[in-house]
């Protein structure tokens, strides 16, 4: 999962086409909100 999310965030400084935007925009949503929460609630958890 971890690489998958760096190599979608590698391509989006490589898309010119509004249908590669929209297939990366909807893996964040579908596959990548999950992993992404996690994340936010573990660094709150340090930072507090």
């Amino acid at each position: 999962m971890k690489i998958d999310i760096l190599l979608s965030r590698n391509s989006t400084s490589h898309i010119y086409d509004e249908q590669d935007y929209e297939e990366i925009k909807n893996k964040i949503i579908s596959d990548y909100i999950g992993a992404i929460e996690d994340l936010l609630s573990n660094l709150s958890k340090v930072v507090m």
